[in-house]
């Protein structure tokens, strides 16, 4: 089975483009630190709650 990849950012759910970690720059910005809330501005992201 194949693991579906997905944004480095715990928050996020979205996926990043090839050899990508992060799928923005607001993603790769937060790094190794914790965010509740994603903020990535993808309006497909499930963890962005400002996106509605």
């Amino acid at each position: 089975m194949a693991k579906v990849r997905k944004c480095a950012n715990p928050a996020c759910s979205c996926v990043p483009a090839d050899g990508a970690k992060y799928c923005s720059a607001h993603c790769e910005g937060i790094g190794n630190g914790t965010e509740v809330v994603c903020r990535c501005g993808h309006r497909e992201c499930a963890g962005d709650v400002t996106n509605g």
